[in-house]
């Protein structure tokens, strides 16, 4: 838990992790974030979990937000996420679904959903390379497909 400067700021986290299961909720609030008045502020809180089964984990969070200021006064998405894993010795299937509620006047076809595939594979414990496709639909009709290839080194 952390407290700023007076303006109203404050954070919180909490997660319980016990065996093969683990649960966790955040809260922030940054109160007037121009710190003169106008009403400009964000919140945001989020819960989630994760269930582990042999070689397999499965996760879902949920994430709302809260933005506003003298040009927008107020936007309000959420945000649902599921994933799945699995080990395969040294490779880890992921597979990510989500879906975005925008709730924003200005942009009132922002609601998006997507899916993700990727994998991991640990050449090291320090060295690992991975590669996933994701595709995302806005109701605005707009779509967008991204492949993604790296490398991670942890030192």
């Amino acid at each position: 838990y952390g407290l700023a400067d007076g303006r109203g700021d404050y954070s919180a986290n909490l997660m319980f992790k016990q065996d093969k299961w683990e649960i966790f909720g955040s809260l922030v609030d940054t109160g007037d974030t121009l710190d003169d008045g106008d009403g400009e502020a964000y919140s945001a809180y989020k819960v989630g979990g994760a269930l582990k089964f042999g070689a397999h984990k499965f996760m879902l969070q949920y994430e709302a937000t809260e933005f506003s200021d003298t040009a927008n006064p107020s936007v309000e998405p959420t945000y649902i996420y599921a994933a799945w894993n699995m080990k395969m010795g040294k490779i880890k299937w992921v597979v990510n679904v989500g879906q975005l509620d925008a709730d924003d006047d200005a942009t009132p076809n922002a609601d998006t959903t997507y899916a993700a595939l990727g994998l991991y594979y640990n050449m090291s414990k320090t060295t690992s390379v991975f590669g996933g496709y994701r595709m995302s639909d806005a109701d605005d009709d707009s779509k967008e497909d991204v492949i993604s290839v790296g490398l991670k080194k942890k030192f």
